[in-house]
C-alpha cells in the first residue's frame, strides 16, 4: 500500500477510537457501532457542503465500477464528523485500523453553476469525481482479499441496498428531495434547479440540531 506516499496517518489514542465508535449516532438515532477497519465518511460542518460532499459520495457508491467498490465490501463504512474523532477541520475521509487513523483529503471536481439546466460536461464530471473518490480510498484501504466482482458486491449489498449508519439515503430532483424510508410529500414545490443525474440519488447525513 502507498499510505505514507499519499497522505498522513498520525496515532490516535485506543479510547478515542473506541469513544468515536461507541458514541450516539448523530441526529440522535440508534447508536452507531462499528469494528475496525472503517472508513468513515466524513460530515462536514457547512450545510452546502453536506450537500456537495453527500452527492459525492453518493456518486460513487450508486455508480461505482467494481473496482472503484470492491475496496469498501470487506471493512465497514460510516458517516460521522471529523471531531469525533479528534481530527481538526473538515477532510473528505478517515482511514481507522488498528487504533490509527488516516485523512484522507482533496479538492472534489466540482460541477459548473448553472440555474436550472443541464451541463453537457455533467457525466464527465461525474466519472472525474468518483475515479478521484475511489483513487483516494484505493491508496489507503487494503486490497480485498477476494474477488473484486464479489467484493464489490459485498459493497453494494451493505452500502447501496442501505445507506452508511450516519445517513439516509435521499433522491432530489426539479420538485425537491425526498428520503428513502419515508412517506413521499405529494404537495412539494417544483423549481428547484437542475440536479446532475448522478447525484439524483445522494447521502444525507444526519446531524444534530444546532
Amino acid at each position: 500500500m502507498k499510505r505514507r506516499a499519499f497522505l498522513a496517518g498520525f496515532l490516535a489514542a485506543p479510547w478515542l477510537v473506541r469513544q468515536a465508535f461507541g458514541d450516539a449516532s448523530v441526529g440522535g438515532a440508534p447508536r452507531v457501532t462499528a469494528t475496525e477497519p472503517t472508513l468513515v465518511l466524513v460530515v462536514p460542518r457547512d450545510p452546502l457542503r453536506r450537500w456537495e460532499r453527500g452527492a459525492a459520495f453518493g456518486e460513487l457508491l450508486n455508480h461505482g465500477r467494481d473496482r472503484d467498490l470492491a475496496p469498501l465490501g470487506t471493512i465497514d463504512v460510516m458517516c460521522a464528523p471529523g471531531a469525533r474523532f479528534g481530527v481538526d477541520g473538515d477532510p473528505l475521509m478517515l482511514y481507522v485500523e488498528r487504533g490509527r487513523i488516516w485523512q484522507i483529503d482533496g479538492v472534489l471536481p466540482r460541477y459548473p453553476d448553472r440555474d436550472g439546466e443541464r451541463d453537457p460536461t455533467e457525466d464527465t464530471i461525474s466519472r472525474e469525481r468518483i475515479d478521484f473518490l475511489a483513487a483516494l480510498i484505493r491508496e489507503v484501504v487494503p486490497r480485498p482479499k477476494l474477488p473484486i466482482a464479489e467484493a464489490a458486491a459485498r459493497a453494494r449489498a451493505r452500502w447501496v441496498n442501505h445507506a452508511p449508519p450516519g445517513s439516509r439515503w435521499g433522491h432530489a430532483g426539479s420538485c425537491g428531495a425526498w428520503f428513502e424510508g419515508e412517506e413521499r410529500a405529494d404537495n412539494v414545490d417544483c423549481g428547484m434547479g437542475h440536479v446532475p443525474a448522478a447525484s439524483a440519488r445522494f447521502l444525507d447525513f444526519l446531524v444534530k440540531a444546532s
